[in-house]
């Protein structure tokens, strides 16, 4: 008689402790094995011959990336904002938004962001927590992609003496235009912090340094409102 295996969706495989990762902080392997690939980056060429890729998330694009240096670690990228999360199926976009609840251990964020996860492609992802800087890297609010074409340094991994040292995640890119900014909820979650509330977000590593928020935009501004405070 045959056996069949049936893999789950979203299958644990392992933890690793900071100390074994270049991110630093405790991390948890998993596998997709039946994903949709809704999030995934696409990379082509178009009839010219230039150079494109994508973040995409449910076949819009979040992040446009351009030029040879997408195949070049050590490269900076010239990106700018795509569609725009606002595009997106709102469904999905509840999905991600209800899946970052703060949990006490990796083991409960997990099982936290487990209804979401299948909207990556089939293969092998670490999830864990880091304390991001809610700027591009240049020393710009997060929120300042544009349509516009622009170089960002951040988007490179580190070469020096004829050795690479791969980033880690550190700054943000938006998924979404600042025109999408809703200032009763700002007011909201500044209330909501002010109260003791620990704000969090969720973000999809891009390269280099940068990763890409797919929820949590309002509380990283709600963040920099504190920092401003706290100087002045």
């Amino acid at each position: 008689m045959k056996l069949f295996h049936f893999s789950e969706p979203i299958e644990f495989e392992d933890l690793i402790p900071g100390t074994h990762n270049r991110w630093g902080n405790d991390a948890l392997l998993f596998r997709v094995n039946k994903g949709t690939g809704k999030l995934t980056a696409k990379y082509g060429n178009d009839k010219n011959g230039d150079t494109y890729g994508f973040l995409l998330l449910d076949h819009k694009p979040l992040i446009n990336s351009y030029g040879e240096e997408l195949y070049c670690p050590t490269c900076a990228k010239i990106l700018s904002i795509g569609l725009g999360r606002e595009n997106v199926d709102k469904s999905l976009i509840d999905t991600i938004k209800y899946s970052q609840e703060l949990a006490n251990d990796i083991a409960d964020a997990f099982e936290n962001v487990k209804p979401m996860l299948p909207i990556l492609e089939n293969g092998y992802y670490l999830l864990t927590r880091i304390e991001m800087i809610p700027t591009d890297g240049d020393g710009h609010f997060f929120w300042n992609l544009s349509a516009s074409k622009k170089r960002y340094r951040a988007s490179a991994d580190v070469y020096y003496k004829f050795h690479v040292s791969s980033g880690t995640p550190k700054f943000l890119l938006p998924s979404q235009n600042i025109h999408c900014l809703n200032e009763e909820r700002v007011n909201h979650y500044l209330d909501e912090i002010n109260d003791g509330k620990t704000m969090t977000g969720l973000a999809f590593y891009y390269e280099g340094f940068m990763s890409t928020l797919l929820d949590g935009h309002i509380e990283q501004l709600q963040l920099i409102s504190k920092i401003k405070v706290s100087i002045v």
